[in-house]
């Protein structure tokens, strides 16, 4: 008896039925509702704010920022989950002018009394008044204080993907096998597609807004930067190609459940941001491509890297994927692209990544997610996939 498909359904079925952790915290609402919601019921009054620029998910909560096209000033404000007021805060340039008030009529201007801290700010064209955490710049008023998204540690998993992906490389110009450029011209095609809607996804760049700064600057940084990294890719992907073969039924249906479990144990916070865009199935199929082949060549070095261990392969690579659940975070969905990659023949490790990447987005959506139009999108991924997988097992037989 085949036990082979029983085992790859359980793995699917857990990875669909998968309780939450405690700690992960789904989304009620998109950043634009969010949005939507300081505009109409806070903010200072009286001041152009300008466009909503960008956005990220914070905690339990978005962290929104607009700014207007001079760049003077830059206005944050935080929208908990919860039924909270929210929470915004001005950030004007040093050069922004404004009036020399006194201690009593900033005061009068925030409705603060007593006597609490106060600290004093002389500017070359205005005098700034801090009182206990709310600021006045000249005659403005500046909100209260935000928490700040403490910069996570990459840890251990980057590296160890890097030295896989470099061996990777190594192997394809020394063992290069039967090259196609099928999946160059799909990456290509991706890739073109995602810079010519680049402008509607610089939202996802939410630290290179500068106070000062105009926000065409930080635009045009992003969307540089974008292009760089994806001409990059196609040039990688141009030079090593990837090695050509069929799917198989099997490997892609346990490759989608591991792809579920992963998402849905690890949601990463930017594929909440992507969530929020309107460009996301773009977004989303670009990823696929580029995160797929990286994974694939990974795979191809760490299998090559292994191969002296022969039978114990599996075995070490058992170990690496419980030490990834155990420790990897936000890595966990590349680790697994990498690691299920590298089981499986070489000519199919580029069909078994990007099946991981592709489920490992779709869970990790369902999992942080709880508006609509997202979880649409990722269940009409779900069932496409389910549906040429259902295809190709009928083909094979």
């Amino acid at each position: 008896m085949n036990l082979r498909p029983l085992a790859v359904a359980v793995l699917v079925a857990a990875g669909a039925a998968l309780p939450l952790s405690e700690t992960i915290s789904q989304a009620p609402r998109s950043p634009l509702a969010a949005a939507r919601l300081v505009e109409e019921s806070s903010g200072p009054a009286g001041l152009g704010w300008g466009k909503l620029r960008a956005w990220r998910r914070a905690g339990d909560g978005w962290l929104l920022l607009w700014q207007p096209s001079h760049g003077a000033w830059l206005l944050r404000a935080l929208v908990e989950d919860e039924a909270k007021p929210v929470r915004w805060r001005v950030h004007a340039a040093p050069w922004l002018p404004g009036v020399r008030l006194s201690e009593s009529l900033a005061r009068r201007l925030i409705v603060s009394e007593g006597d609490g801290d106060t600290h004093r700010l002389e500017r070359p064209a205005r005098r700034d008044w801090d009182f206990a955490g709310r600021r006045v710049a000249g005659a403005l008023e500046l909100g209260q204080d935000l928490p700040e998204v403490a910069a996570r540690r990459l840890g251990g998993w980057p590296a160890l993907l890097a030295g896989a992906l470099l061996a990777g490389a190594v192997c394809l110009v020394v063992l290069p096998g039967n090259i196609t450029h099928r999946w160059t011209l799909a990456l290509a095609g991706a890739l073109a597609a995602l810079i010519a809607v680049a402008p509607s996804i610089v939202a996802l760049g939410y630290g290179v807004f500068r106070v000062g700064v105009r926000p065409w600057v930080a635009q045009l940084t992003l969307l540089a930067g974008l292009v760089v990294v994806c001409a990059a890719l196609v040039a990688l992907a141009t030079r090593y190609g990837i090695l050509q073969g069929r799917p198989r039924a099997v490997e892609l249906a346990a490759a989608a459940g591991a792809g579920l479990l992963a998402g849905r144990m690890a949601p990463v916070e930017v594929g909440v941001s992507v969530a929020g865009l309107t460009a996301r199935p773009l977004v989303w199929l670009a990823v696929v491509l580029a995160l797929g082949y990286l994974a694939a060549v990974a795979a191809i070095g760490l299998r090559e890297l292994l191969h002296p261990l022969r039978r114990l392969r599996l075995l070490v690579l058992a170990c690496l994927s419980a030490a990834a659940i155990a420790s990897a975070g936000p890595w966990l969905g590349p680790a697994a692209a990498v690691l299920f990659a590298s089981a499986v023949a070489r000519r199919r490790a580029a069909w078994a990544a990007a099946t991981v990447v592709c489920f490992w987005i779709v869970g990790s959506t369902m999992a942080s997610c709880a508006w609509v139009e997202p979880l649409r999108d990722a269940l009409l991924v779900l069932l496409a996939g389910t549906g040429a997988l259902a295809s190709l097992a009928v083909a094979e037989r």
